[in-house]
């Protein structure tokens, strides 16, 4: 903490920040500053964010950046949430001998197979990825939105949603969860919670405790494997 403390600037990607590890390193550092941008290898950094306890837009990646556009296609019956689209000049143009994929780029707007969406205020937030969706009995999940529920309890460093198969609703929510130390935090404990504050189809149908998610070498959780977990 003391070696941290003197900071001035601390900047992440790849993926959206947690709440409470922003709200962390914010009370570490004493003058510095916590940043976190958007961005694809094919839209580099198309959003910014620096966070501010004023603003208190803890989960948001930020605003477009300059010359950066933002939309959201929505899609699947999911409100207010959908693809996130990104025109500017840090786009591609096209791919290189992949056809396949160039059908991603329409009039300049690339799709990113992220799911998101925008506040009033123009501020993007990331939902997750087209791919984790889970349908519960034709009812689209963002796994995003169980996580953060379940991230606000004591006692959980780290939690990831995923559907795992059902022969009624086709797919229901498992949760994996990382307890924090010395936490004795109980499954019940965590659905209680669920069922306070979701309806009842995002409800975990189980709970499984990890000691450490599988990461890729960015540290960036792989969830498809904890879909084959048992």
């Amino acid at each position: 903490k003391n070696s941290c403390e003197n900071l001035r600037l601390i900047i992440t990607n790849s993926t959206a920040i947690s709440e409470n590890t922003v709200k962390k390193i914010m009370k570490i550092l004493k003058t510095g500053k916590i940043a976190t941008y958007y961005g694809l290898t094919e839209a580099s950094r198309s959003t910014f964010m620096i966070f501010d306890e004023k603003l208190r837009k803890y989960n948001s990646v930020g605003l477009p950046a300059t010359n950066v556009e933002i939309k959201i296609e929505s899609k699947d019956g999911v409100k207010n949430n959908g693809e996130i689209c990104i025109k500017g000049p840090n786009v591609i143009e096209s791919y290189w001998r992949n056809e396949e994929m160039n059908r991603n780029i329409e009039n300049g707007w690339l799709k990113t197979s992220d799911v998101g969406h925008l506040d009033e205020e123009g501020y993007l937030y990331l939902d997750g990825r087209i791919d984790d969706m889970i349908n519960v009995g034709g009812e689209k999940v963002i796994p995003s939105e169980i996580e953060m529920i379940v991230n606000e309890l004591e006692g959980i460093e780290e939690s990831i949603a995923v559907g795992i198969p059902h022969n009624t609703f086709g797919q229901v929510v498992k949760l994996f969860a990382k307890k924090t130390i010395k936490s004795k935090i109980q499954e019940s404990e965590i659905i209680v919670h669920c069922v306070k504050k979701l309806e009842r189809y995002k409800v975990p149908i189980s709970i499984q405790f990890v000691d450490e998610f599988p990461r890729t070498e960015y540290g960036k959780i792989k969830r498809y494997e904890l879909k084959d977990w048992r």
